[in-house]
Parts: structure tokens; C-alpha cells; sequence
């Protein structure tokens, strides 16, 4: 027997088209991603949700909040505009109310010096003689420290001129009792005080209360030497004195 043939191969032929079955899987999810969204907006439908009616209302209500944003910023700016108004206001009424308190000072300065006056000019006084005119006392800048300002005064129908010396006596409290300070222990740097006028003389000084004291009256003492010798007092409460507009004007003293 002769060697055995060989046997032919067996061919298959196989049909290979992958795309086919993407594509069919594509159609198949955008069937059921659609079947899906139908079933969703049937169901918002069947529950009374309308999207159309809903953007609608989206864009009411943007508009809505667009106005009262709109509102709010023309608020702010009204708010801001009175406080600034206010605060104007209160800067012109401070104003007026500080014009209006020096006027009054100005008044009340002008009052006492026609009150001066009119008691050197009054003639029916003219047998009184010397008087003390006015005592004022100015708190100074530390603690117990007063300016003070004596008037002396006689009137017109006196025009002799008259000299002499005046002296002051501070009364009050010390550690609760009674003492009495003069020109020399209120540290005035001199115990009296000299004067030589026809009409009036003003004086000037400074005082120092020592600590502890408390003030309640002031007696002026005025000695006349020329033309006639004569002493005369005249005592103040310190409330009086020691106030913004000093002693009262042109009283006789005693």
C-alpha cells in the first residue's frame, strides 16, 4: 500500500459585522432613555405639573426679585440720604443752640455793664459815696485756684477823687471748722489791695483756696482815707460770687 494523502482543510466562512450590533444597542438606549422621559413628563402631567406654566412662572418670579432687589438699593439709598440729612440737622441745631447760649452770655454781659453804669450815673445815690460796685470770682485751671475782679465805683455827682484799701475775707469750713482766710492766706501775694479813682477802679488778682477749705461767703472791706476816713463792708454769699456772672451790680454797701 502507498503512503496516505493528506487531508484538504475545512474552510468556514463567517460573516463579522460588529457595528450592527453597536447600532442596535444605541437605538435601543435612546428607545428607553425616550420611553423613559415620556413616562416622566406624563407623570408630572398626570399630577397637574406643566412645564411650560412652570418656566412661566420661573420668569415672573426672576422679574419679581429683580424689583425688590431694584427696591431694596433705592431704600438703602433713601436711608442713607436722611442720615446724612439728620446728621446735618443735628450739626446746624448744635450750631444755633451754641450761637443762642453766647448770645445769652453776651446779653447777660451787656445786662451788667448798663447795671454798672447806671450806678456811677444815678444821681439821687450821689450821698452814698464809695460802694463796691461788683465782685466776681472765675474758677481758674486747678483745683481751688479763682481770678477774682473788685469794682469800687462812686457816683458822677462825686468828683472828688477818693484813695484808700480794700481787703477780702473768705468764710467757710475747714476740716468742718468755721475759719476765715484774707488776701495774705489765699496766697494773693499782697493783704490788701490799693485803690485812687474819681469814677470806679477795677481790680484784678488770683486766689487759692487751700485743700480742704469750703467756701461760704466773701465780705469785701473797703477803707477810705481820702477825702473823708469811712469803712464800708459788703458781704456775698459764694454761690453768688463765684457764679458764671458774679455778684449782683451796684447794691449799696453796708
Amino acid at each position: 500500500m502507498g503512503p496516505a494523502r493528506p487531508r484538504a482543510p475545512a474552510w468556514e466562512l463567517v460573516e463579522r459585522r460588529p457595528w450592527r450590533r453597536r447600532l442596535a444597542a444605541l437605538l435601543a438606549f435612546l428607545l428607553a432613555g425616550g420611553a423613559g422621559w415620556g413616562l416622566f413628563e406624563y407623570g408630572r402631567w398626570r399630577a397637574g405639573y406643566d412645564s411650560l406654566e412652570a418656566s412661566r412662572a420661573r420668569t415672573v418670579l426672576a422679574e419679581r426679585v429683580l424689583a425688590l432687589e431694584r427696591e431694596r438699593d433705592r431704600l438703602r439709598r433713601e436711608v442713607a440720604y436722611l442720615r446724612q440729612a439728620r446728621a446735618v440737622d443735628r450739626q446746624a441745631y448744635a450750631r444755633v443752640e451754641a450761637s443762642l447760649v453766647a448770645l445769652q452770655d453776651e446779653v447777660a454781659e451787656l445786662k451788667q455793664e448798663v447795671a454798672f453804669y447806671r450806678g456811677i450815673v444815678a444821681p439821687g445815690e450821689a450821698r452814698e459815696g464809695v460802694r463796691v460796685q461788683r465782685l466776681r470770682l472765675r474758677p481758674g485751671g486747678a483745683p481751688g485756684a479763682y481770678g477774682y475782679e473788685l469794682v469800687l465805683s462812686q457816683p458822677l455827682a462825686r468828683r472828688r477823687r477818693v484813695s484808700g484799701y480794700a481787703t477780702l475775707l473768705v468764710h467757710g469750713l475747714q476740716d468742718g471748722r468755721p475759719r476765715s482766710l484774707s488776701l495774705r492766706h489765699l496766697g494773693a501775694g499782697r493783704s490788701r489791695i490799693r485803690f485812687r479813682f474819681r469814677y470806679f477802679q477795677a481790680s484784678q488778682g488770683e486766689l487759692q483756696l487751700p485743700a480742704g477749705f469750703t467756701p461760704t461767703r466773701v465780705v469785701v472791706r473797703v477803707d477810705v482815707l481820702k477825702p473823708k476816713a469811712r469803712r464800708i463792708e459788703r458781704a456775698f454769699a459764694w454761690e453768688e460770687v463765684a457764679g458764671p456772672s458774679g455778684g449782683p451790680e451796684g447794691e449799696p454797701a453796708s
